[in-house]
């Protein structure tokens, strides 16, 4: 994978297989790379599975339209990590493990940000969706 930090902004994504879900089709290795976004972190939360999540906030609104694709890819049938709140601000959960290392409440972030597309049978039931993996630009010790 490139270093993030290149000066690159935007979206990219890239298409191998696809496989067919009820009326929407989703590319089981499909990745959404939002090269550069400004976060803050808020907290972090133990869900039901013991899995450490870390919920961040769009710091800047002005960067709505780099989310547009990924939230193109929103369906019932797709869960996604991203979703907008009450107050019209962009929340996103990341896993602890694909989180930057640096995170205090209100930590302000520069980050990478890589949507990954997963497809599994669990319990007779197909799911599938996104997670997301978080690089920080703007921390120089941030293991990939």
């Amino acid at each position: 994978m490139r270093k993030p930090g290149s000066g690159e902004t935007g979206l990219r994504s890239s298409f191998y297989t696809r496989s067919s879900v009820g009326g929407r089709s989703i590319n089981p290795q499909r990745r959404l790379v939002i090269e550069k976004i400004d976060v803050t972190y808020i907290s972090a939360k133990t869900d039901k599975l013991n899995n450490v999540n870390c919920y961040f906030k769009l710091s800047d609104p002005r960067q709505k339209h780099t989310l547009k694709q990924i939230l193109s890819e929103m369906c019932e049938e797709c869960k996604i990590p991203l979703w907008e709140t009450d107050d019209a601000e962009y929340m996103r959960k990341v896993k602890k493990k694909y989180a930057p290392k640096l995170t205090e409440h209100n930590t302000d972030l520069t980050v990478m940000l890589v949507f990954k597309s997963y497809c599994m049978e669990i319990d007779g039931l197909l799911k599938q969706g996104y997670y997301a993996k978080m690089f920080a630009n703007n921390i120089e010790d941030d293991e990939k």
